[in-house]
């Protein structure tokens, strides 16, 4: 497909029928246009290294999204150019992670996905908007969702993306254009080591069950590479015992808290309201699909497990200090 046809099927495309030309790292795909290239700076919002060679783009029509997920590393910064997109966002914590239902299945280097669909979410739902720590988030009425924050983004906005925060994103005008960035952080490092412990037992756990089930099909057949190991090895080499003055979840914590004040003209974004979360989320129902699990999730079912259970948190942090030992 040229992107004229892109462009033509935007304008015309039923939401259920979205087209994404997503994460395109701009140095690779306009290679011949220094002009453009050389315009693109991140340098007005505190970041003047950061240009074209570190940004991508991102083009959708109608209904094309990202589902809920999390970034391992970095912080973010999206720019909106074109159109409008609506960002979903819950903070970082075991208590978001609980109630999202944290997944490494799909698996995808540095991205932990939620079981929850965002896009076409089940009635089961239940939307309160309370302390969550006062309530069993996974009662036998459904998935309690709380705390959630809902912007829109129109052409000039920019949004900052904290690290550790699930955000699930959605093209909700014709056709969208937007550019990001992610901010590297000393702490990645760390995670580094994590990732690297994840996709070792991912690899395994592929090798004896249906590998297509288990890769997100954006991601790389990791079966075939040899490397993983050594990966491993390097991501815990470069954690040098330097990095101990602090643990590393403390000091992930501070460097994200760190970030600096908000910029002139910026603003932070509430808590969604009970009732406007409803709305949102009974718009959203476009199929219900309460009832059917995904064969996808029927034919995985332990092996999803097992690789959740040896990819928590508690678990890879005990590994990694394990290696990082002297």
């Amino acid at each position: 497909m040229t992107m004229n046809q892109f462009l033509g099927h935007a304008q015309t495309a039923d939401p259920s029928e979205w087209l994404y030309f997503d994460y395109k790292h701009l140095h690779e795909w306009f290679k011949d246009k220094e002009d453009f290239l050389k315009d693109i700076s991140w340098k007005d919002l505190g970041f003047p290294d950061r240009k074209a060679d570190d940004s991508t783009l991102w083009i959708g029509s109608q209904g094309a999204h990202t589902p809920c997920h999390v970034d391992t590393y970095g912080f973010n910064l999206v720019a909106q150019i074109h159109g409008k997109k609506q960002w979903i966002l819950f903070p970082p914590g075991n208590e978001s992670r609980k109630m999202l239902r944290a997944t490494r299945v799909p698996y995808e280097e540095s991205s932990i996905y939620s079981e929850i669909n965002f896009f076409s979410p089940p009635k089961r739902i239940l939307i309160t908007l309370v302390n969550i720590s006062r309530y069993n988030c996974f009662n036998f009425s459904g998935i309690t969702l709380t705390g959630a924050r809902v912007v829109t983004l129109n052409p000039g906005d920019v949004l900052f993306v904290p690290n550790g925060w699930w955000h699930y994103v959605e093209t909700i005008s014709p056709l969208a254009v937007s550019l990001n960035t992610w901010i590297p952080l000393p702490c990645d490092r760390f995670r580094q080591v994590e990732e690297s412990l994840v996709k070792l037992l991912v690899s395994s756990v592929c090798r004896f069950d249906n590998k297509e089930l288990i890769l997100n099909p954006n991601e790389a057949d990791i079966t075939e590479d040899k490397n993983i190991l050594n990966y491993v090895k390097w991501a815990t080499h470069i954690c040098t015992a330097s990095d101990f003055d602090e643990p590393p979840a403390k000091k992930c914590r501070s460097e994200t808290s760190a970030c600096g004040d908000l910029p002139a003209g910026a603003s932070r974004i509430a808590i969604c309201s009970e009732d406007d979360f409803k709305e949102l989320m009974s718009l959203k129902r476009k199929v219900v699909v309460d009832s059917v699990a995904a064969e996808s999730d029927i034919k995985l079912d332990f092996s999803k497990k097992l690789i959740n259970a040896m990819c928590a948190p508690d678990v890879l942090s005990k590994i990694r200090d394990h290696l990082l030992k002297d």
